[in-house]
């Protein structure tokens, strides 16, 4: 699959990511956008803010071609944020969130024994027998909402 216009790619790049059911986009720090060639703060660029490490950073969203190292077939063209500040430091180079990476595969952590699966739906769809919904959504819910902590 193509990457969209303008996309980034960079195929001889290994970034590690956290996987992170809670993160709604997936991001990357800044180190990543600078060993792709991002050129962070274009005018008009899409902008926003993560949350993480108990700190408020600022990201721009870029488009980029994700490959899984295990399995070089599994690519696809996603939104990312790359977070402008060099200053965040993370023992990963990323986040793998839904917007961008749950949202292409079904994953199953088995806490028990300690790993996780990484499958595409169609995979797991046949691995299971049948879909657990009526209808499946190829998006995120853009009506959902954190909860508010009182």
């Amino acid at each position: 699959v193509p990457a969209p216009p303008g996309a980034v790619t960079c195929p001889l790049t290994s970034i590690f990511g956290l996987v992170d059911t809670g993160a709604p986009v997936t991001f990357f720090d800044r180190g990543v956008a600078d060993a792709l060639g991002v050129r962070l703060g274009r005018a008009g660029a899409d902008v926003g803010a993560v949350r993480i490490l108990g700190g408020h950073w600022q990201v721009e969203f870029e488009h980029v071609q994700i490959t899984l190292a295990a399995d070089p077939t599994a690519s696809w063209p996603a939104r990312v944020a790359f977070v402008k500040d060099p200053a965040l430091q993370m023992p990963f180079q990323g986040v793998l969130g839904t917007e961008g990476f749950l949202d292409k595969f079904v994953v199953t952590f088995n806490k028990y024994y300690d790993y996780f699966l990484v499958e595409r739906p169609s995979d797991w769809h046949a691995r299971i027998g049948e879909q657990l919904t009526d209808e499946p959504t190829d998006r995120p819910d853009v009506q959902w909402e954190r909860p508010h902590r009182n």
